[in-house]
C-alpha cells in the first residue's frame, strides 16, 4: 500500500482555511440575470465556495451539510445552459418569449428553494465555530444592532436572493399581457418593452447585489485577520482532522466520482449543423483529474493512462476538424458526385473510431486502476479487521462484485463507441442509400445514457464501500 505521509504532510502545510475563495465565489453571485442568461455565471462562484469549504467541513458538521447544499447548487444553476439551448432553439418568437417566463420562474423557485437553505446552513455553521473556538470576529455586533454579524449577513443574503429571483422574474410576465381583446380584437402587449423592463429590473439588483457584496467581503476579511480564531481552526484541523487518512480518501473518491460522471455526460453529443457543440477534447481533462483524484492515497500505475489520453485527445482534436471541415465546405448530398467530399467524410468517420477504441483503451486503463482503489480502501470496516481465510475470502468476492460494476460500465462503452461509429455513416447511408437514418442518432443517445448510468452506478457502489469502510475512524 502506497505510503501517505507525503499527501497528508502536503494537507499539513496547506491547513489554512481559504477565506478568500469564499470571498471570491461570493463575487460571481451578485450579478443580476437576464432570464436565464447569466454573463457572469453563478455556477462557477458555487463551485468556488464548495472547494473553498472543504477544510472547513471537515471541521463542523453543519459546515459540511452547506458544501453538500452548494453542490447541489452547481447542478441547478448549470442546468440553465441546457435551459439556453431550448429556449433559443425554439423558432417562433411568441413561443419563446413563453419560454424564457417559464424557465426564469422554475429557476427561481429552485434558487428560494435550494440556496437559502445554503446560506442559513453556511452561517449556522459558523456560528457554531464561533461557539466552540475562541474568536473576535463571528459574534461581532453588526453596527449598533444586537444582532451578531453573522446572523445580519444571513439575513441579508436570504433578502437578496429572493429580491434576484423576484426581478429576473418579474419583466417576464409581461408576456402575459400579449392576448387579444375580447370586443376589439386589439392586442395589448407590454412585452414591447421587455428590454426597458429588464434593464430597469437589473439596475436594483446590481445595487443591492453590490452592497452585499461588500459586506460579504469585510464579513470574511475580519474572520481571515482573526488570528485567535484561524490559530484555533488550524490547530483542530492538524490534531483532529490530518491524522484521519480515511476522511481524505472518502472526500477524493466523492470529488472523482463526480468528475467521472461529468466526463461520461461530455461525451454526449449536442449538435447543431452537423458540428458537436462540445468537442470530446473536453472530456480528457475532466477524466484526467478525476484519476489524479482518486489515485492520490493509492499506489496507482499511472504513465499508460497518461499515454493513452494524450493520444485520445489528439484524436478527439483531429475528429472534431475533420467533421467541421466537412460541413463546413459540403452537404451529404455531395459525396456522390465529390470525391474530395467522400474522402474527407470517410476520413472523419475513421477518426471517429479510432477515437472510440482509445477511448475503450482508457476507460480500461482507468477502471483496472481503480480495481487497486478497491482492494486498498474497501472490503472491512477500519478497526474491526478479520484475517481469517473465511473473511480474506469473502472480501475478494465483495472487491469481485465492486469491480463487476466496473466492467459492466465498460461493456456499456463499448456498445456507445459502436453506436457513436454507425451513427457518424449517417451522411453515407443519406448520400448514398437515400435513407435518412435518423434512428441512429436516438439509438447513440440511449447508449450514451445507459453507459452514463452505468458509470453513476459503479462509483457509487464504491463510494458505499469506502465509507464503510472508515466509518468508525
Amino acid at each position: 500500500m502506497l505510503d501517505t505521509t507525503k499527501a497528508l504532510q502536503a494537507a499539513k502545510k496547506k491547513n489554512e482555511i481559504p477565506w478568500l475563495g469564499l470571498a471570491i465565489g461570493f463575487l460571481f453571485i451578485l450579478n443580476p440575470n437576464i432570464t436565464v442568461i447569466d454573463l457572469f455565471p453563478d455556477f462557477i462562484g458555487y463551485i468556488i465556495i464548495s472547494l473553498s469549504l472543504r477544510k472547513l467541513a471537515l471541521i463542523g458538521e453543519t459546515l459540511s451539510d452547506a458544501k453538500k447544499a452548494f453542490e447541489k447548487m452547481i447542478l441547478i444553476d448549470g442546468g440553465k445552459a441546457l435551459a439556453i439551448f431550448w429556449v433559443f432553439g425554439i423558432d417562433a418568437v411568441s413561443e419563446r418569449a413563453t419560454s424564457l417566463l417559464l424557465w426564469s420562474f422554475v429557476f427561481g423557485v429552485l434558487e428560494g428553494i435550494f440556496l437559502i437553505p445554503c446560506y442559513v446552513k453556511l452561517f449556522k455553521g459558523l456560528s457554531e465555530l464561533g461557539n466552540y473556538h475562541p474568536n473576535s470576529s463571528i459574534h461581532l455586533n453588526f453596527g449598533k444592532t444586537k444582532k451578531s454579524i453573522t446572523d445580519a449577513m444571513m439575513i441579508f443574503s436570504i433578502a437578496f436572493v429572493i429580491l434576484k429571483a423576484v426581478l429576473t422574474v418579474l419583466p417576464e410576465l409581461s408576456d402575459l399581457t400579449s392576448i387579444a381583446a375580447f370586443e376589439s380584437g386589439a392586442t395589448v402587449s407590454l412585452y414591447r418593452y421587455i428590454g426597458i423592463m429588464r434593464m430597469l429590473a437589473c439596475i436594483p439588483v446590481a445595487i443591492v447585489g453590490l452592497a452585499w457584496y461588500v459586506n460579504m467581503a469585510r464579513y470574511f476579511k475580519k474572520i481571515a485577520n482573526d488570528a485567535e480564531l484561524n490559530s484555533s481552526l488550524n490547530a483542530y484541523y492538524e490534531i483532529k482532522v490530518l491524522p484521519k487518512k480515511g476522511l481524505f480518501v472518502i472526500r477524493n473518491v466523492k470529488i472523482a466520482s463526480w468528475l467521472f460522471i461529468i466526463a461520461a455526460i461530455l461525451t454526449l453529443d449536442i449538435t447543431l449543423d452537423g458540428v458537436t457543440l462540445l468537442p470530446d477534447v473536453l472530456v480528457l481533462p475532466v477524466l484526467i483529474a478525476a484519476f489524479v483524484y482518486i489515485g492520490k492515497f493509492s499506489s496507482l500505475k499511472k504513465t499508460l493512462v497518461y499515454v493513452l489520453g494524450a493520444l485520445y485527445g489528439v484524436l478527439s482534436i483531429v475528429s472534431y476538424a475533420l467533421n467541421y471541415a466537412f460541413h463546413e465546405n459540403y452537404t451529404y448530398n455531395a459525396m456522390d458526385r465529390d470525391f474530395s467530399a467522400f474522402l474527407l467524410y470517410f476520413a472523419g468517420v475513421v477518426a471517429v473510431a479510432l477515437q472510440g477504441i482509445v477511448f475503450i483503451c482508457l476507460l480500461s486503463a482507468i477502471f483496472k486502476q481503480i480495481h487497486t482503489v478497491v482492494a486498498e480502501h474497501t472490503g472491512y470496516v477500519l478497526g474491526k479487521e478479520n484475517t481469517s481465510d473465511g473473511e480474506n475470502r469473502r472480501i475478494a468476492e465483495f472487491h469481485k462484485e465492486i469491480n463487476k460494476t466496473f466492467s459492466l460500465a465498460l461493456d456499456f462503452a463499448v456498445l456507445y463507441v459502436i453506436s457513436d461509429v454507425a451513427y457518424s455513416l449517417y451522411g453515407a447511408i443519406y448520400a448514398f442509400l437515400r435513407n435518412n437514418a435518423g434512428y441512429l442518432g436516438m439509438v447513440n443517445i440511449i447508449f450514451g445514457l445507459a453507459f452514463i448510468g452505468m458509470t453513476v452506478r459503479a462509483f457509487d457502489t464504491l463510494k458505499d464501500a469506502v465509507q464503510t469502510k472508515y466509518m468508525l475512524e
